[in-house]
Order: structure tokens, then sequence, then C-alpha cells
């Protein structure tokens, strides 16, 4: 950004993005809304996150009247494009580094960034 390069095609593509399938988490939900959460912990425990992080929209195990309901395929992505300049010391703690990026787009005039 510092030297004019726009960055706006950057993140709009699939780069900061993890796509992902855990066996454990739902497959198909009868609801076709797209849903955003926050996470901040560790990419390597987000495997048993899935009721800390989707909580309030887990419905209850009852099954039975799926039967009528047409059902939509979920698929999960995690944005990491939060974690990038910062990395975990030995304790699991998030240290900054040099590179902030986020704080980068923000006091930056390339407002394109936010679209």
């Amino acid at each position: 950004m510092e030297k004019g390069v726009p960055v706006c095609p950057l993140l709009g593509s699939e780069v900061f993005k993890l796509t992902f399938d855990y066996d454990e988490w739902p497959a198909t939900h009868t609801d076709s809304e797209t849903i955003i959460a926050p996470y901040n912990g560790s990419i390597f425990q987000l495997r048993d996150k899935y009721k800390t992080i989707f909580g309030e929209h887990v419905e209850d195990d009852d099954h039975s009247n799926l039967k009528n309901k047409k059902l939509f395929k979920i698929r999960y992505t995690l944005n990491i494009l939060p974690v990038i300049g910062e990395y975990q010391d030995v304790n699991g703690m998030l240290e900054n580094q040099d590179v902030n990026l986020l704080g980068m787009f923000v006091e930056s005039d390339e407002l394109e960034v936010f679209s």
C-alpha cells in the first residue's frame, strides 16, 4: 500500500480464506442464511469450538421434522486476515510482529479495501 499497489483485489480473493470441513460439525441445515461469527482462538483448536462459535444458532437435536424440509450444504470458511502480522509463542499467547496489516488498512486512504 505504501508503494501504491492496490490491495482491494487481494482482499477480495481467496488468499485469506480457509475453507474447512470437520466431521464433528454439521454438514447440512434447513436455513440457507449466511452466518458470520467471530473466532479469535487458535486455528489448531477450531475443531472443538463449534458450539462456542455458533452456540446461539445451534438447534435442538430433534430431527424428526426434517423429512419435508429442504437441506442446504454448509460451507465453513475462516478469514485468516486478522492473524497476519501475529504469531503464537510457546505459551499460546499472540504477540505482534513488525507488520500490522489490519492497522495499515485502517490508516490507508484506499477506502475500496472496506467494500
